[in-house]
């Protein structure tokens, strides 16, 4: 969909909106302007130019006086090109942790600052089917929740009795091996089904009831760091005021 966004007098709040608000790449929101105000021979719409090629073709009796139109779809599909185009490890991990840092300050540092770990994210994001267009999509979505601990047990108490599923996540931790046998006989010891185990586990790793697999959450974390969640998650849950609403 096209729609009318800006005009040229406030080029300034288009660019901080999109580039430091959203997270577009520089080089996204540039060539989107360009594609609105021209000013570059033989424009092609297709391609991502990198600063050095729009010095190179600029042609200042290009330039258009056409209000400013956004085309989401078309500055998505800029600041896709933009972030695969990105040396991931000099220019896009760098931006994303300074992101992070900003928006999630009370993070552990080892999930915001540790570039190994930001890497990892992005390849559990692309392995998802995920585009990764803007930075704000791994800030203001579920996958904010892999750099966050969760901070609060309200979505798993909605769900289920504090007092089974800190019984739970403790016989949990307490396995030698975390398998599918063990989930089963957790279920089967407490008299509920395989799904709500796994659910109560996905909750406290990630805070969200959607996700991948949950053995391919547990690996992804490894055992140190579910560990602190599901111990963070027990915690909270002695403190918990809320009380469930579901007959588990």
């Amino acid at each position: 969909m096209v729609v009318s966004c800006v005009d040229s007098s406030s080029i300034d709040a288009f660019v901080e909106f999109y580039d430091i608000d959203k997270g577009y790449l520089p080089i996204a929101v540039l060539n989107y302007l360009c594609r609105n105000g021209s000013g570059i021979r033989d424009f092609d719409v297709s391609k991502l130019y990198t600063l050095d090629e729009m010095i190179r073709k600029f042609d200042f009796h290009l330039i258009g006086r056409r209000n400013i139109m956004l085309d989401q779809l078309v500055l998505d599909a800029y600041g896709y090109k933009a972030i695969q185009n990105a040396d991931f490890n000099k220019q896009l991990v760098p931006e994303i942790m300074r992101r992070l840092q900003r928006s999630f300050p009370e993070a552990a540092s080892e999930l915001i600052a540790n570039p190994d770990y930001v890497n990892k994210v992005l390849d559990l994001f692309r392995r998802m089917d995920q585009k990764l267009c803007y930075l704000e999509q791994l800030t203001d979505s579920d996958f904010k929740y892999y750099f966050l601990r969760p901070n609060s047990p309200e979505k798993t108490v909605y769900e289920f009795d504090p007092h089974i599923v800190s019984s739970i996540l403790n016989d949990f931790m307490d396995c030698e091996d975390w398998s599918m046998d063990c989930m089963k006989a957790l279920a089967s010891t407490h008299g509920i089904k395989c799904a709500q185990i796994f659910q109560i586990i996905r909750l406290a790793l990630i805070d969200c009831q959607s996700g991948p697999p949950i053995m391919e959450l547990l690996e992804f974390f490894g055992k140190k760091e579910c560990l602190k969640r599901f111990s963070v998650m027990v915690e909270m849950l002695k403190e918990s005021k809320w009380s469930s609403t579901s007959t588990v």
